[in-house]
């Protein structure tokens, strides 16, 4: 039954080589996003959904190197994947809360002030990832 409804949110919603302009908060449809652009205006925020998402070879980067955008927000029950994406001029490239949990493989985390933060969730999985010109790579806080 997990499979069946895992499916339907990914046919549901899936985007192949779209480019998304995102200013202010924009609230992510659940689904599966493959080789997507998210350029991103300071201070923008990707927020997300408390479901299932799947990103794939996607380019997240802000609009103005000298200005920062917040970042992706995963909440509570939000369960995302992330396999070779690159995330760069953000606050925080991936913002995980209480409940999520957020995998990241063979990623590129470049020119964020912070490149994962997990508050007080223990549910994360980084592999492969290379994290490089981030003011600080990773931090979390276990309440």
């Amino acid at each position: 039954m997990i499979l069946i409804a895992l499916f339907w949110t990914v046919v549901s919603h899936a985007q192949f080589g779209q480019t998304y302009n995102i200013s202010g908060t924009y609230n992510l449809p659940t689904g599966y996003y493959q080789n997507c652009t998210f350029n991103c205006a300071p201070g923008s925020i990707i927020l997300g959904s408390a479901s299932i998402s799947g990103f794939s070879g996607c380019l997240f980067q802000g609009t103005n190197g000298n200005s920062l955008w917040e970042g992706i927000f995963v909440p509570n029950g939000g369960d995302y994947y992330f396999s070779e994406c690159k995330f760069k001029n953000a606050i925080t490239a991936i913002k995980g809360y209480n409940g999520s949990s957020i995998t990241a493989r063979s990623c590129k985390f470049e020119d964020n002030k912070f490149g994962i933060f997990m508050l007080e969730t223990p549910n994360g999985e980084y592999s492969t990832s290379r994290l490089s010109s981030n003011y600080n790579e990773f931090y979390g806080i276990n309440g």
